[in-house]
């Protein structure tokens, strides 16, 4: 009866965090997660009810992404540190790239539900796919098929990790409407569709198939970060002496990497710029924000690198403190050890906060198997990302370093649980 109680409670908040314009409601969820004992048995009526809230939530996003009219409820769906009025905006930006590369130069184009009246050419800062494809249709029409299709290509790879009977509901719930999700889905980033299209194809076919050859290929065209996946299997490969399917991903990632310096990465805008501190994400992007905020940009890039390298081995240390402490290594499968591999690559530099979204499908086998604290560490680590604004500062500064030492703890944790796969355990 206490339990039912209090989870009927956790519930009910879950359910304010949702529809009540959650600026600050994930952070009053924070201690409740934190010190609520959240192993006990639900209820049929209480799975239903956890389904339920997420699903409302999203249909409001999508009916009001679809009317100016409905502008109020778009933007109360959002914490206040990513409000906007532009429904899907990135996705929306690529593909007026993709319209822009057919008409040509001059042409003038505008993003639906904004001021912003643009002419051709601009460069999105994406993979060499952006440069030589071409469209011409509706935009917005566009956005809304895709944005859809993505959303629900996501939803159907969160199921495949989240089961009706599994004891990390609540949890899971929980990071299923946490701000970094909410950012990623109504930015309508790409990453949205490389996160789950790389999982579904890791769980369905693995790494030695052609098809997740040919998906990484493609991706890598698209948003450039997938090709370090690549990388990592040929590594492992190396490492194991499993030579299946190496000279096909070695010719695969060696072109794809020319093709993509061949576009001229090296020589445009791509590459990582500081999100302001409360929405930043990755060590590179970490060091850029203590740069800029602490240093005011006094002595050129060389700070961001030895700021960079100074929390990888802050890093490094704690993974060797866990290693050598054992109580939060576990057994992982060699899709795992590649999920968990590929997050640490994005970690490495990363810029926003949505990107954190990766992690929901890398530290899947520690909320299964692993320490029921380390579990609700993450879920606050959701929580936390981005942060809203907080007009005390010493709080806003405090949380913001709270949500920096977790991410680190946890990458170290990832690190230790990598080499204790490798060199200690036979991969499978």
């Amino acid at each position: 009866m206490k339990n039912n109680i209090k989870t009927n409670l956790l519930i009910l908040l879950i359910y304010s965090f949702i529809f009540l314009e959650f600026n600050m409601f994930g952070l009053a969820l924070i201690p409740v997660i934190l010190f609520l004992d959240l192993e006990f048995k639900l209820s049929k009526i209480q799975k239903y009810l956890l389904i339920l809230g997420p699903i409302a939530m999203y249909l409001k996003i999508f009916i009001s992404s679809t009317s100016e009219k409905l502008n109020n409820a778009w933007i109360s769906s959002a914490a206040s540190s990513f409000q906007g009025d532009v429904r899907f905006g990135d996705l929306q930006l690529v593909l007026t790239k993709l319209k822009c590369n057919f008409f040509g130069e001059g042409y003038v184009y505008d993003v639906k539900f904004s001021d912003f009246i643009g002419s051709c050419p601009f460069n999105v800062g994406y993979g060499p796919f952006f440069s030589y494809i071409e469209i011409n249709t509706n935009i917005w029409n566009l956005t809304l098929i895709l944005s859809v299709l993505f959303f629900s290509l996501f939803i159907y790879s969160l199921s495949l990790i989240v089961k009706f009977n599994d004891k990390n509901f609540i949890l899971y719930s929980v990071l299923i409407v946490s701000p970094p999700l909410v950012f990623l889905i109504m930015r309508m980033n790409l990453d949205i569709f490389i996160f789950a299209a790389i999982f579904i194809f890791l769980h369905k076919f693995g790494e030695n198939s052609y098809r997740t050859l040919a998906l990484l290929t493609f991706l890598s065209f698209a948003k450039i970060y997938p090709i370090f996946l690549m990388f990592i299997i040929l590594f492992l490969k190396v490492l194991t002496k499993n030579f299946s399917y190496f000279i096909w991903y070695l010719i695969s990632s060696i072109s794809t990497l020319s093709l993509i310096f061949y576009d001229g990465v090296l020589f445009t805008d791509r590459s990582v710029r500081p999100s302001i501190s409360n929405m930043s994400f990755g060590v590179l992007t970490y060091s850029q924000n203590i740069w800029v905020d602490f240093l005011n940009r006094y002595g050129g890039f060389r700070y961001v690198l030895l700021i960079f390298l100074l929390l990888v081995l802050i890093i490094l240390f704690i993974s060797y403190i866990i290693f050598n402490n054992k109580n939060l290594i576990i057994e992982l499968s060699k899709e795992e050890f590649l999920l968990i591999s590929f997050y640490l690559s994005v970690f490495l530099y990363a810029n926003y906060d949505y990107r954190l979204t990766l992690l929901i499908f890398g530290i899947t086998p520690f909320m299964k198997k692993g320490n029921h604290s380390l579990r609700k560490l993450v879920t606050v680590l959701f929580l936390l990302s981005p942060l809203p604004i907080i007009e005390i500062g010493l709080i806003y500064n405090f949380l913001i370093i709270l949500k920096v030492l977790i991410n680190c703890f946890i990458a170290a944790l990832l690190i230790a649980n990598i080499y204790s796969h490798l060199f200690k355990n036979h991969i499978k």
